[in-house]
């Protein structure tokens, strides 16, 4: 297994980047993610179903909230110059882990930000200050316990991709070959993954179809190939870069997956101490070593062993639950959730879609000459399919929480889950827009997507379900219910 310590060193300056990044998208938009003026606020909260978090209420004060994000950026900081010691690994870990069990219990966080915080476990383990940071130790063999760490960095990176590329068994990826086709049609795609598809042949997009899957069933493979290791770590890791690029670009959901992803490439890529990059970000190391040097506490072996030991553990079962697509056991999942060693990566694997689907908010205005209003997006004429998702829900996490939280389920829990997100939203809508609408409207749409003898279709027969209505008047908004009843609201 080729190895480099600038290259770990490297890896872990840009996941910090990556990770400050998305800290401050968390705080762009912390209304929406986070405190009560959010898009669910903080009604909804007890009819999700939470994932174990350490700081979970913190969230629901919008300043003890936003401080939180702000000191999980100043511990990515120290992250980034190469601060170890148990404490702070623990800390870290477990801020950055609440932040994305957060967001996961209430179904808005997407796989870049699961990634992130399950890279981070098997990051920490490694001997990741060793060079470019501002430690003063010097530069060693690493010894048995430090090649494990680093051995089970790369395991967890093959596992990923490889688990990605077996689940996609649907007849899209592995008989028909229409899954590219399906998803260039949806409004999944971007403005220029939608006009490369329009001038595309379907043989070219069946072609597409296969080259994704087996490329994430052939670069675990490649990885892990012992002979001429520096020259294949080049190629593996700009094709990486490539792959995730190329996903980024042609579907509006995915460019935070470029962002984290490419943590993988800089792992693999041989930098060497004569690298132009390494040379450079040596200097500003050593320039700042000039004021504050941190000293070397590395964690003990015994813990590291166990964690190892521990990580390796839940991450074959959690996979092996994974591939056969049967949930593990509650406490299993808890658990292995709660420490970020949960392997189900069926999200990067999910079935093409063949319809749209999206929804649509109306409130009625008080004014009967005026029209009904798309709340979500007033710029938007109802009942017309959306050319695409980002623009039509505004943010990611609009795109996120309305995509994920309505779709129709056949699971019994999540279908109640969605009657209660539906109750929350309607009565959010109606206190947010009470002086303006007399009732709020709340729609689930869906329309197929139609490949068959057409370069692109987005338009077609449009089905409506009707999930509710609230009446903003007969609501007492003085006595604010957690929960509006079920006498208030009126389904068709």
């Amino acid at each position: 297994l080729f190895f480099s310590f600038y290259s770990l060193a490297m890896a872990r300056i840009y996941l910090a980047f990556a990770i400050i990044v998305l800290d401050v998208g968390y705080l762009c938009e912390f209304g929406s993610y986070f405190n009560f003026n959010g898009v669910f606020g903080t009604t909804s909260s007890a009819y999700f179903s939470n994932a174990p978090s350490l700081f979970g209420d913190l969230y629901y004060s919008p300043f003890l909230g936003m401080g939180f994000i702000f000191f999980h950026v100043l511990l990515t900081l120290l992250f980034l110059v190469g601060l170890k010691s148990l404490s702070f690994c623990f800390l870290f870990f477990m801020t950055t882990l609440s932040i994305q069990n957060y967001m996961l219990s209430h179904n808005i966080a997407s796989g870049a930000d699961t990634f992130t915080a399950q890279i981070l476990f098997w990051f920490l383990l490694t001997p990741y200050n060793r060079v470019l940071s501002l430690n003063k130790s010097s530069i060693k063999e690493p010894d048995n316990d430090e090649v494990r760490t680093i051995w089970a960095l790369y395991f967890f990176i093959v596992l990923v991709y490889f688990l990605t590329g077996i689940l996609k068994t649907g007849d899209d990826w592995t008989r028909e070959f229409t899954a590219i086709e399906y998803t260039l049609n949806s409004f999944y795609a971007s403005d220029i993954g939608r006009y490369l598809s329009s001038i595309s042949s379907q043989g070219v997009k069946n072609i597409l179809t296969h080259l994704v899957r087996n490329w994430e069933l052939l670069v675990p493979a490649v990885i892990l190939i012992p002979n001429g290791t520096a020259k294949k770590n080049k190629i593996v890791a700009i094709s990486i870069v490539l792959f995730h690029a190329g996903l980024g670009i042609l579907t509006t959901p995915l460019m935070d997956f470029l962002l984290v992803f490419s943590t993988n490439a800089i792992l693999i890529y041989p930098l060497t101490s004569s690298s132009l990059i390494v040379t450079k970000t040596e200097s500003l190391f050593s320039w700042g070593r000039k004021f504050i040097i941190f000293e070397d506490k590395p964690i003990h072996k015994n813990i590291i062993r166990g964690l190892l030991t521990y990580g390796l553990l839940t991450s074959i079962i959690t996979s092996i639950y994974s591939v056969i697509k049967v949930s593990p056991t509650k406490w299993l999942a808890d658990l292995c959730q709660f420490t970020g060693t949960y392997q189900n990566w069926s999200m990067f694997a999910p079935e093409a879609p063949h319809s749209n689907w999206w929804v649509e908010i109306h409130g009625k205005s008080r004014d009967p000459s005026k029209k009904i209003t798309n709340v979500i997006n007033p710029a938007f004429e109802t009942f017309t399919v959306p050319k695409n998702s980002i623009s039509y829900y505004g943010t990611r996490i609009g795109f996120s929480f309305f995509t994920y939280n309505f779709h129709p389920d056949e699971n019994e829990s999540l279908a109640k889950k969605r009657e209660e997100i539906v109750k929350t939203t309607l009565f959010y809508y109606c206190s947010k827009y009470s002086d303006q609408f007399s009732a709020i409207d709340l729609n689930y749409l869906t329309t197929p997507i139609d490949i068959e003898g057409t370069k692109h279709k987005l338009s077609g027969k449009i089905k409506r379900e009707h999930l509710g209505t609230l009446n903003c008047e007969k609501l007492k908004m003085e006595k604010e219910p957690l929960i509006p009843s079920d006498e208030y609201i009126s389904k068709k």
